[in-house]
């Protein structure tokens, strides 16, 4: 299978490094579906400093609970990051939790745009 980037995600992440800025990518894939992603896209690793997976948190999406795993991992407070989330799940975790500050979704999905 044959894994894309959403328009502008590459540029998104290497603009928050060139600022200095933290990255994580925080998915409720697994570690096996990752392995693929990897595969595809090898510098993909280098380009944040942390990935969580779903192994790496107890409750998934919409649980918050991945969002604050990663914000304790950065030494960072949960209220300064940004989310940038794809998923419906995602989306209720990171908008109607308001767990940070912001959050910003990009779907081709209609349906997601109904839940928030």
């Amino acid at each position: 299978m044959q894994y894309e980037f959403f328009d502008g995600a590459l540029d998104v992440l290497n603009q928050c490094k060139s600022k200095g800025l933290k990255t994580a990518i925080v998915t409720s894939s697994d570690n096996y579906k990752m392995s693929v992603v990897y595969l595809q896209y090898p510098y993909l690793k280098a380009m944040v400093d942390l990935v969580l997976t779903a192994e790496d948190f107890n409750s998934p999406k919409p649980s918050p609970e991945c969002w604050q795993i990663a914000a304790e991992r950065l030494n960072v407070d949960i209220a300064d990051c940004i989310i940038f989330e794809d998923s419906i799940n995602g989306l209720k975790s990171a908008h109607k939790r308001r767990i940070c500050n912001r959050s910003y979704y990009y779907t081709s999905c209609r349906y997601c745009q109904t839940v928030l």
